[in-house]
């Protein structure tokens, strides 16, 4: 039996929500032009990069190659390991990698997606279907504030990042190696001054591909 919110389920209601002009809370003004524009990275070599030098073009071929073995493992339901996933937060960190974070709502302790939810994420998966973006790999980055244990948010954190992966890769026919989630927990705080503020409750989305 089909579980009541599903990925068909939720897209049906999303796309619903969005032809009738209802708002995502939190995200009143986001369109997919604007998705477009804060994940579209630049080509090494354009603008300011004309000159790069012989370590910064080994450091992309060695980002390039993370990130395609993280494609593999995601592809195939494997766990990512700490180092594993320090080093996509590194490259996710560096100079022209384009990120956005996004207000993705969920039930308390639940990774099931709310219909809220769904109709950020049918914006976010048009964005990523879109010419402009398609076949780039993605991380998909689940983040939880400093509150509660460190194993319990780690876990949570997880199976929200793959729930979210799953409503991309089945609604929008995302390649799967090109989309990785992986969790986070409380190990990359966006504002560590305030480790329980709520901007730190978020999902990433960065663009790996350059």
């Amino acid at each position: 039996m089909r579980k009541p919110n599903s990925v068909a389920t939720f897209f049906a209601l999303a796309v619903a929500g969005l032809a009738t002009g209802m708002p995502a809370a939190g995200q009143q003004t986001l369109t997919v032009e604007d998705l477009l524009g804060k994940l579209q990275n630049r080509a090494p070599g354009a603008g300011s990069d004309t000159t790069l030098t012989t370590e910064e073009l080994a450091r992309l071929q060695r980002n390039r190659l993370i990130v395609e073995e993280a494609g593999r493992k995601a592809s195939r339901g494997e766990s990512f390991r700490v180092e594993e996933r320090t080093r996509l937060a590194d490259i996710s960190k560096q100079p022209g990698y384009r990120s956005v974070d996004l207000e993705v709502y969920f039930e308390f302790d639940s990774a099931e997606i709310t219909a809220t939810a769904a109709r950020v994420l049918v914006l976010l998966g048009q964005a990523l279907a879109d010419s402009r973006l398609r076949g780039q790999s993605f991380l998909i980055a689940g983040h939880t504030d400093a509150k509660g244990e460190e194993e319990y948010n780690q876990r949570l954190s997880e199976r929200r990042a793959q729930r979210i992966r799953d409503f991309l890769v089945s609604g929008f026919g995302l390649e799967a190696p090109k989309v990785i989630a992986i969790g986070y927990g409380k190990e990359e705080l966006k504002n560590r001054r305030d480790p329980f503020a709520a901007e730190n409750r978020r999902v990433q989305i960065v663009n790996l591909t350059r």
